[in-house]
């Protein structure tokens, strides 16, 4: 999301390359909107790709429910400002041995056409591109018009209200046509904005362990889907980002800061090589990632926003995802409230009862030894809310725990070197 980065330098795009790219990534869609000053992250991100050195690549995602698109000028602008200064650049994605161009909405954009499907191929025709927008019409409306590619379903990343992600995924392909079909993955979606504002309070419901078992059933049905998308890197006010606290939030968001979302990274990562492979690769390091809300679904706050909707369909649980290279015992701790689980080798599934008053931690061990231990430290199951926050907070095996497990394992070694010596 271009329009929360108004902070970012090219170093910063640097970082978050640099993360994404570790985690098996290989590009940022680009979301943009109509900001003056958004055609120069856009161009650090595309210079921090380069000199990254990793391949990293990049693609423009016209925002159009704020993008004008009712003239040809509409269409000359964008094309001008966001799309050819990059459509030769050594880190352009492109698919099909075509740049990729994509859209946030534009269903009903005629850019002063006589129709959608006329607008668009005044815009394409501008140059050689995949055309491959997340429309929100008819899918088997838009699969039919020859300026459409492909089609990307947003909404396919979430339990989306009152479809889920199977009927989506099947219903667009199904209509496609052999078009081919980006898929997108999501870890959550709650956003809390009153009517002074965005106007937008709901949860899309992620639990019963959505976000793993979403890109286990696209890396099972793999053949169905060309591109997969992660849907989102830094979209703050909407609770969906996997990436770093590091940008500009909107103002009013008021449930990010300690919710943290970075160690899903390491969970995409498995199953990112899997999807790309076919191939289920080999769990090598034990962990443990924790999540959970700060309060009962049905907490009482004097929240002028209100509850948001779909509240009462979510899960007041504490999740635990479990990589165990062989089997071990995993303790998962709502404050002193603790239940015992057996986890087999592989990826593993537990949860337990959130407890108002209390945190949320886990342990694993093995063989009577502590493997690994994740604590939520000051986070707490709030009883009496202020505000209402569907948020996640996520706990896992993080960057700091492997540096001291890192810096145990030197310790070790110099003392044994030591030893040697003596």
């Amino acid at each position: 999301m271009v329009g929360n980065t108004y902070p970012y330098t090219q170093d910063t795009w640097a970082s978050d390359i640099s993360l994404a790219s570790s985690k098996g990534l290989d590009a940022f869609a680009l979301n943009f909107g109509s900001d003056s000053w958004q055609p120069d992250r856009i161009a650090d991100a595309y210079a921090a790709a380069e000199a990254s050195g990793t391949g990293f690549k990049l693609f423009v995602s016209m925002d159009m429910t704020v993008n004008d698109c009712s003239s040809a000028s509409d269409a000359d602008t964008l094309f001008n400002t966001f799309v050819a200064p990059y459509l030769s650049h050594p880190n352009q994605m492109q698919y099909q041995g075509k740049p990729i161009v994509s859209t946030f909405s534009g269903e009903t954009c005629t850019f002063g056409q006589a129709d959608t499907n006329s607008g668009w191929l005044y815009f394409t025709s501008k140059a050689s591109m995949f055309f491959l927008p997340a429309f929100n019409n008819d899918p088997s409306i838009a699969a039919s018009w020859s300026a459409v590619d492909g089609l990307f379903p947003w909404n396919s990343g979430w339990n989306y209200q009152p479809q889920n992600e199977a009927v989506i995924d099947t219903s667009v392909i199904s209509v496609l046509g052999g078009k081919p079909y980006m898929a997108a993955v999501s870890p959550h979606f709650f956003t809390h904005y009153g009517a002074d504002s965005f106007n937008k309070n709901w949860v899309f419901p992620s639990d019963v362990f959505w976000y793993p078992n979403r890109w286990a059933l696209v890396v099972s049905e793999r053949d169905l889907f060309d591109l997969v998308e992660i849907t989102t890197w830094n979209d703050y006010g909407e609770s969906s980002y996997v990436g770093p606290l590091n940008g500009a939030e909107p103002t009013g968001t008021t449930w990010t800061d300690g919710f943290d979302h970075t160690p899903l990274l390491d969970v995409a990562s498995y199953y990112i090589s899997a999807f790309k492979t076919g191939n289920t690769p080999d769990i090598t390091q034990d962990a443990i990632y924790l999540w959970a809300r700060p309060h009962l679904k049905d907490a009482s706050a004097p929240d002028p926003i209100g509850q948001p909707s779909f509240a009462d369909t979510t899960d007041d649980l504490i999740y635990a995802l479990v990589f165990a290279t062989s089997a071990a015992s995993v303790q998962v701790c709502a404050g002193s409230n603790c239940q015992t689980f057996s986890a087999t080798p592989g990826v593993n599934q537990f949860s337990i009862s959130m407890n108002p008053g209390s945190g949320m931690s886990a342990t694993m061990t093995r063989n009577g030894g502590t493997v690994v231990s994740v604590d939520g430290g000051s986070f707490t199951v709030e009883a009496s809310p202020q505000l209402y926050n569907f948020n996640i907070a996520v706990l896992g095996l993080e960057r700091d725990q492997l540096k001291l497990k890192r810096e145990r394992e030197r310790n070790l070694h110099l003392s044994l070197q030591v030893q040697v010596m003596r």
